[in-house]
């Protein structure tokens, strides 16, 4: 047994066992000890001080050595007001064709209530232009009080572009105003930070490969007994200093499964997009499941992917009927992903599925009209009922309205939207009889009176076309419903909303009219009170609204 499983082990994983020539995938790195190599200035080697609006001259950097993570040295940024950005300009870090990168810093500051450091990366051309749609910020940071300690701050660019030349590092310490935005617009006030300090440390900027996981079934759920094969997806330019570890945790957190070794990568069924390999995973309890990839070259992190699975309890045979009481919310899903939907949604026998038709992504006409056709026809053979949602304006409406959302449609004549609705309605009203004007948990029909309007108007318009419209207005369940509140209300109950009080809500909003009611049932945060409690707390939930005779319960996609 012992020689078999090592047989496999050496199949799956075996790569070249002859020593090449060794990969350096670190394309530069900054520890900022430039004194041993005779820097006795005040910035580091190649580092320019950024100039604009906000960024005063009088606030500066420098190399100091009263904190730093590693040797003696870091990059200090200290406030005077305003803000403060250092660039590691363009030319200096070349790029490759096809590669991928991961820039990681090390920052740590004084406690500062406004203002936040941030860490930026793009491409720029030979002629070190900026590629605007490389641009990528970290997430914004600032120690809490009392913690010293050293945070990563990290991102990714895909070099997706043949005008890539070379890799644009910035370092920055913001104040709101130039990394918040508001409705008010010049008009805003925002509070700043006068003083303060950061520090910046082992900057690194390492070429990485680009890694996916996905398997053969649709929505990654397997019945009981089914083979589980999870594909390793792979693009680099070489491969052959990898190290690959796929571990498998339950729900729980434990590590069912783990394996480590190179991975024996082959041609993908794709030309020229990247390598494959196979892993099939040990037969699984029932239960959800993570699966997690981590690649190394020479010890050190390069990425690192999860995907989560679903083994169901039930091996096979009649699939419940769909449930008219139960919908999906699948408004994030892109347009692209809407074909795994009819067999995804089966699975769960939901009767019900929501879809984004109108959004910033664009018009589901203009993107992939056929698909959509091809999709109802599905769902209704299924006996799912789709509710076409407009969660925002399209693109090309949006530049109509000046990008300010749904609340600027009262302010332009009818004839700049009155078209483009017309359209989608008289193409799907005989495939679709529920709507949604806005997405689900938004509070903007309670507190901004233009978005009000804009329903009303909306829903005039579809009264027009369509024998009393089904067209929901999203309700935030601790706003108490007006006396002039639609007929056909989608209430959120937001998990601060306690399973118990749920029916209150619902009977809130019964008293008013006779209205068509949908409750869509956010689940509590899993990260902070656990998997058991968030089922055990949703399952509450779900019990308590059918109890209150809710007609149409909605849960976002799994």
């Amino acid at each position: 047994m012992g020689r078999k499983l090592y047989i496999v082990v050496v199949l799956l994983f075996a790569g070249s066992l002859a020593r090449g020539v060794e990969v350096s995938r670190t394309l530069k790195t900054f520890d900022f000890e430039e004194r041993r190599l005779g820097n006795q200035g005040d910035l580091p080697i190649g580092w320019m001080k950024v100039a604009g609006p906000g960024l005063p001259h009088y606030v500066n950097g420098k190399l100091a050595n009263d904190h730093h993570r590693s040797g003696d040295y870091s990059f200090r940024f200290d406030l005077n007001g305003g803000g403060l950005i250092y660039r590691y300009p363009a030319k200096l870090l070349k790029v490759q064709q096809g590669a991928r990168y991961r820039i990681e810093a090390f920052c740590q500051t004084t406690p500062l209530p406004n203002a936040r450091a941030r860490l930026t990366a793009y491409f720029a051309d030979v002629d070190g232009h900026t590629l605007e749609k490389s641009i990528q910020h970290s997430e914004l940071f600032a120690s809490p009080p009392g913690d010293d300690s050293w945070h990563r701050l990290s991102l990714f660019l895909p070099d997706e572009s043949r005008d890539a030349d070379s890799l644009v590092i910035e370092l920055e310490l913001l104040q709101p105003s130039q990394y918040s935005e508001s409705r008010l617009g010049n008009r805003a006030l925002f509070e700043q930070d006068i003083h303060g300090s950061a520090w910046w440390d082992d900057i690194s900027v390492a070429e990485v490969p680009s890694v996916g996981l996905r398997t053969d079934h649709l929505g990654n759920v397997f019945q009981r007994g089914e083979p589980i094969r999870v594909s390793l997806l792979l693009s680099d330019r070489t491969t052959d200093d990898l190290t690959a570890r796929v571990s498998v945790m339950d729900a729980k957190g434990k590590e069912v499964y783990q394996r480590t070794g190179r991975p024996n990568l082959q041609p993908g069924n794709e030309p020229g997009k990247g390598k494959r390999m196979i892993v099939e995973l040990p037969s699984l309890l029932a239960g959800w499941y993570q699966v997690r990839l981590g690649l190394s070259s020479g010890g050190q992190p390069l990425e690192t992917q999860a995907m989560s699975l679903a083994v169901l309890a039930d091996a096979g045979g009649r699939v419940p009927p769909p449930d008219p009481r139960f919908g999906i919310i699948a408004t994030d899903l892109p347009f692209a992903q809407w074909g795994e939907l009819p067999a995804l949604l089966r699975t769960m026998s939901a009767g019900r599925v929501k879809l984004a038709v109108w959004s910033g992504r664009g018009d589901v006409d203009q993107a992939n009209g056929p698909d959509f056709d091809r999709l109802l026809h599905q769902l209704s053979e299924l006996g799912i009922a789709p509710t076409a949602c407009l969660i925002a304006p399209p693109p090309k409406l949006g530049a109509r309205l000046g990008g300010g959302g749904w609340a600027r449609l009262p302010k332009i004549p009818p004839e700049g939207w009155q078209g483009d609705l017309d359209f989608l309605v008289s193409r799907h009203a005989n495939h679709v009889e529920r709507w949604q004007f806005g997405p689900d948990g938004t509070d903007a029909f309670v507190t901004d009176r233009a978005t009000r309007e804009a329903y009303n108007r909306v829903y005039a318009e579809f009264a027009r076309l369509i024998n009393n419209p089904d067209l929901e207005m999203p309700w935030p369940a601790y706003y108490d419903l007006p006396a002039d509140a639609p007929q056909a209300i989608a209430l959120s109950v937001p998990p601060s909303v306690l399973p118990s009080q749920v029916p209150l809500y619902l009977q809130d909003v019964k008293a008013h009219a006779e209205r068509a009611i949908s409750v869509t049932l956010q689940p509590l945060d899993r990260a902070r009170y656990g998997r058991d409690v968030q089922i055990r707390d949703l399952a509450q939930r779900l019990v308590y609204a059918l109890s209150a005779e809710a007609p149409r319960i909605d849960f976002p996609l799994p």
